[in-house]
């Protein structure tokens, strides 16, 4: 292994900051919540929510950071609460939290960002990772969760992915969000604009976000 490789294989590094492809790109934040979503808009500021509020388990968001994707059909799925465009939602749903919201963030905006543990688990699924994250992968994840994972057991995207993130350096993370994929950003970000989505009308929108934008009502 040449010393280039090492380094990157057994250095922690702090985070990249974004790319110049990044810097041109949108990014979009989804919450099924509607309180939530008030919040956003007036404060104007995508919080990361509190340690006491994030979910135990594989699936709990690293502390501190804003989840942020390129494609709007994910950010609908968050805003429905579950990939329901093109269905109807339970009126349980419904009358727990009426509207959703999506809010655009602008990569300009952005400081601090690394992959989405989620991406990192699935580019080893889809056995699509660049060799050197495969070979990281395979010294340093215990061989049963590697094995869960590769099964498409997706608390195991997560896990593994945070297990990995922790030992890339800036240049692997900065490679990894060239491939597309979501990103998490640490800290707080402005939102540019942002839409409200009426879940009762969750069986309007298209499977994949092509018809959002006629749909969902712009707030911001």
């Amino acid at each position: 292994m040449d010393i280039i490789a090492w380094v990157h294989a057994n250095c922690k590094f702090a985070m990249p900051a974004p790319s110049s492809a990044q810097q041109t790109q949108t990014f979009y934040h989804g919450t099924p919540d509607e309180q939530a979503g008030q919040q956003i808009l007036q404060q104007g500021l995508v919080i990361p929510p509190e340690e006491k509020a994030m979910q135990n388990g594989f699936m709990r968001p690293v502390a501190g950071k804003v989840y942020l994707t390129p494609s709007i059909q994910y950010a609908l799925i968050y805003a429905l609460g579950g990939d329901m465009a093109g269905h109807q939602l339970r009126p349980e749903w419904i009358t727990k939290s009426r509207y959703g919201y999506v809010f655009q963030i602008n990569g300009a905006d952005l400081q601090d960002v690394q992959p989405d543990e989620d991406s990192v688990g699935e580019l080893l699924y889809h056995k699509n990772a660049p060799y050197w994250l495969q070979n990281m992968a395979e010294r340093r994840v215990a061989p049963n969760r590697l094995k869960k994972l590769l099964d498409g057991e997706y608390a195991y995207f997560a896990s593994v992915g945070k297990q990995l993130l922790r030992v890339m350096s800036p240049a692997q993370k900065a490679e990894l969000m060239t491939l597309g994929g979501h990103v998490a950003h640490t800290g707080p970000t402005k939102p540019s604009a942002a839409w409200r989505v009426d879940r009762s009308r969750s069986q309007e929108f298209a499977r994949d976000g092509s018809n959002f934008f006629q749909i969902a009502e712009k707030v911001l």
